[in-house]
């Protein structure tokens, strides 16, 4: 009865789900499935800067540094649509929950953060620009949990910006992070909870900001871990992403390493696991998020979260050092993005991949 509906524990618990959806959860949470991922299929299209899956899983959108967007049926290999929305390279882009059109959220490097509704109807796709950092590029920005009308972002500047599509006109600054001299702090990435009112930031320091939307004042936790002060490096935090239930942050430390930690229960200095290889770019992957996936442009390794082994490698061949992992919601699916070549790579599980073959060039 717990397997059929897939009752495993009070956090990850949501809700009783029909058998098959069951048994799709426990294949791809299985150790076979990640040991037998190979590349499946190629997108060919420009160089890509950013890539993204919708909530159901069936389309794909990834942009590039000419500012073009495209969006796929990935599975049938098809461009469905592509469009500019601005001629700047794009630092992200991702779908945003809507009725009656498809609709997708964009950043770029003169800061500048897009909507775009593409009709079903069709006809000229029309991007509107919500809003503009006001210094240098927008990083990173995130569609908030349960509140698929809100919209986060943040940059050069340093500024978190908030912007709800349903009611503003103007984007509001929730906080404005600085260093230790007062400057605006470079933010690169950001992350929200699930399920709760709380996000976090990084950027040009060792420091992981955690915030309470509740009391924006000061970081409700500034996570560093101890192991930070033993590399005489100047290091920066490019990723940071919640697991699937808001209890655990992972977070790569460039040059030093990726930690889990604890995002209930923390203790100064202190982490759950750490990843020891220097990558840029980092997920989770698994319906439970069992599985560290991560990429250096080089190789793209995935570790067993618990046990912090390696249990799958692939090396790229001729790849820059900018690759991006976007796990599928609900598949054991992973698409992988290099901006030094044009291509999007899907990876599936197939039987016939010895589990401990060597690593091949791909």
């Amino acid at each position: 009865m717990h397997r059929e509906h897939n009752i495993i524990n009070r956090i990850g618990w949501r809700g009783g789900h029909t058998s098959d959806q069951s048994f799709g959860q426990g294949f791809y949470s299985s150790r076979q499935a990640v040991e037998h991922l190979i590349l499946v299929k190629r997108l060919k299209t420009n160089s890509i800067s950013s890539l993204n899956f919708n909530r159901d899983g069936d389309l794909l959108c990834t942009g590039n540094e000419s500012g073009n967007v495209t969006v796929w049926d990935w599975e049938n290999n098809k461009e469905l649509h592509r469009f500019c929305p601005d001629p700047s390279e794009l630092t992200q882009t991702k779908f945003i929950d809507s009725t009656g059109f498809l609709g997708i959220m964009s950043s770029n490097l003169t800061g500048e953060v897009f909507f775009t509704p593409i009709l079903p109807s069709g006809g000229a796709t029309r991007s509107k620009c919500l809003y503009k950092h006001k210094k240098g590029p927008a990083h990173d920005f995130l569609i908030v949990p349960q509140c698929p009308n809100e919209v986060m972002s943040v940059g050069e500047d340093g500024a978190v910006n908030h912007f709800d599509l349903r009611t503003s006109d103007e984007v509001t600054t929730l906080v404005k992070c600085v260093d230790q001299k007062k400057r605006a702090l470079c933010l690169r990435t950001i992350a929200h909870h699930p399920f709760s009112p709380e996000f976090c930031v990084g950027g040009n320091d060792f420091k992981l900001r955690v915030y309470d939307k509740r009391k924006l004042t000061e970081p409700a936790h500034e996570k560093t871990p101890h192991l930070v002060w033993k590399f005489h490096c100047t290091a920066f935090i490019p990723c940071i992403v919640y697991n699937h239930s808001g209890s655990e942050i992972l977070a790569c430390f460039f040059k030093i390493g990726i930690f889990l930690f604890d995002s209930r229960n923390y203790t100064e200095d202190e982490f759950l696991h750490y990843y020891k290889k220097h990558y840029l770019h980092m997920n989770f992957f698994g319906p439970r998020s069992e599985y560290i996936v991560t990429s250096n442009g080089l190789c793209m390794s995935i570790y067993d979260k618990e046990t912090e082994a390696i249990i799958s490698e692939n090396r790229f061949a001729n790849c820059a050092l900018d690759v991006h992992l976007k796990p599928h919601p609900w598949k054991p699916v992973l698409a992988t993005a290099t901006f030094s070549r044009p291509v999007v790579k899907i990876w599936t599980p197939n039987g016939q991949w010895p589990i401990n073959s060597e690593i091949v060039l791909v």
